[in-house]
């Protein structure tokens, strides 16, 4: 059962509700604005992809759950999987690098899909982040070479502008 929020006068309603305005005012939308906090940018996220995201940490490919367990999980500074940004889910997401690592399946290499994920990348570059793209066979193959990719572009700093595709 959740507890309703009862706000002083003047006070802002610091989580979305779902259903209708509740006593403190708030109207829910389905994109929520979050204030990185450094920069003072505003992204978006659409949070009916939230439950989506989680089923997503469950259910992690071979070639994430690599990524993740043997590099990513202990990194600093600290990765989030399937972080949802905008109307787009992240499969690694550095918040204080400002970089994203996806790892692309089979399924991406249809037109139709890469034009998808280059529309994508375009929208998460707005944003002030950096993608680096790689196959899953990359990661089974040459997880060395992924991860220190990784690592370079990490060392490289926030203010690199460079997105790349690894295939």
């Amino acid at each position: 059962m959740r507890r309703r929020r009862y706000l002083l006068p003047g006070r802002r309603c610091p989580s979305a509700h779902t259903g209708a305005e509740v006593e403190c005012g708030h109207k829910p939308t389905d994109t929520e604005r979050v204030t990185d906090l450094k920069k003072g940018k505003n992204m978006e996220r659409n949070k009916k992809l939230t439950h989506n995201a989680q089923s997503l940490r469950r259910r992690m490919t071979r070639a994430e759950a690599k990524l993740w367990y043997q590099f990513l999980c202990r990194y600093q500074p600290r990765f989030h999987r399937q972080y949802v940004i905008g109307n787009y889910i992240a499969d690694f997401y550095c918040h204080r690098a400002k970089l994203i690592v996806e790892l692309d399946g089979s399924q991406h290499c249809s037109p139709e899909e890469i034009q998808y994920d280059q529309k994508r990348t375009q929208f998460l570059q707005s944003q002030g982040l950096r993608v680096l793209r790689f196959s899953n066979l990359d990661v089974m193959r040459q997880f060395e070479s992924v991860c220190e990719v990784i690592d370079q572009a990490l060392k490289q700093g926030p203010n690199s502008s460079k997105s790349e595709t690894w295939y």
